[in-house]
C-alpha cells in the first residue's frame, strides 16, 4: 500500500492541507466502494513541527496525527504554501527541510498545492 503524507505546519494555506486529504480521502472511499483494495493508499497528516496542534492561516485550527519524525518513508509528500512572506518561517523549518531532502533521496516524489 502506498504511503501519503500530508505536511502541515503554521500559516500554513488551508487549502493545502485539505484538499489534497480530502481528495485522496475521496479516492479511498471510490476504491473501498468498487472493492479495489490494491488502490488505496495510506494517508497520515503529519506537523513539519514539534506540536501536533498548528494554527494554519486564517486561524484555522488543526490536529495532525504525527509529527515527521515518525515518518521513515512515505511514496508521495504535499508540502503545503505557507501564507504571506515564507522568509521569516523558513529558518524555523530546518528539521523540516532536511526531511525532505532525506525523503527525497530515498525515491519519495514531493508535491504541493498552492494558490
Amino acid at each position: 500500500m502506498k504511503h501519503v503524507t500530508i505536511i502541515a505546519v503554521p500559516k500554513a494555506l488551508g487549502s493545502a492541507v485539505t484538499i489534497p486529504l480530502e481528495m485522496l480521502s475521496a479516492a479511498n472511499d471510490i476504491a473501498r466502494s468498487r472493492r479495489q483494495l490494491d488502490k488505496l493508499v495510506t494517508i497520515e497528516l503529519a506537523s513539519g513541527v514539534d506540536s501536533t496542534d498548528l494554527q494554519l492561516s486564517g486561524g484555522l485550527r488543526i490536529s495532525c496525527q504525527a509529527t515527521l519524525g515518525a515518518i521513515k518513508n512515505s511514496d508521495l509528500i504535499f508540502v503545503p504554501g505557507i501564507w504571506g512572506n515564507p522568509r521569516a518561517t523558513i529558518p524555523k523549518l530546518q528539521p523540516l527541510l532536511r526531511w525532505l531532502v532525506e525523503q527525497y533521496k530515498a525515491g519519495s516524489t514531493l508535491c504541493s498545492i498552492v494558490t
